[in-house]
């Protein structure tokens, strides 16, 4: 029984030490914010990056500087920061470094009837851009292979 108290008592210490950090983090100066913001978002890249790419849940560390941002700026803040970790985490990080996966987009292609001239649909199929020169089939092949 004696247990049981002290796990709530350290629950509820961990509760409040964590809701004195945001009500000081959301009164910190702006500078100061703007800067751990700047420095948490280098280091999630670089934690990203250098442990082989968005293949792992480590692009999931973009979170943070986004809620700091939120808490500090509110709305406009939290946009502002994930619109910034979208393009540091999409296209400057491959899904594999070491082999440069990740590298293909899609290209839209319109789909007109023959007989009226309407749009029918739109195709999107995907090219890639890396080292073999491939055919989309073998490189979904090749995927599919290595179970990806």
């Amino acid at each position: 029984m004696g247990k049981r108290v002290a796990s709530a008592v350290h629950r509820r210490d961990w509760s409040s030490l964590f809701n004195r950090a945001v009500v000081r983090g959301s009164r910190a100066p702006a500078g100061l914010v703007i800067a751990v913001l700047v420095a948490l978002l280098v280091a999630s890249w670089v934690l990203v990056y250098t442990t082989g790419g968005t293949r792992s849940a480590l692009p999931h560390l973009f979170y943070l500087p986004i809620i700091l941002a939120a808490l500090s700026f509110g709305l406009r803040g939290a946009v502002a920061t994930a619109l910034v970790a979208t393009v540091v985490s999409g296209p400057a990080i491959p899904l594999d470094v070491a082999t440069g996966d990740g590298t293909f987009h899609r290209v839209f292609q319109p789909i007109y009837s023959l007989t009226d001239d309407t749009l029918l649909a739109v195709g999107a199929p995907t090219r890639f851009d890396v080292l073999p020169y491939r055919t989309p089939d073998l490189w979904f092949a090749a995927a599919a292979h290595a179970g990806r």
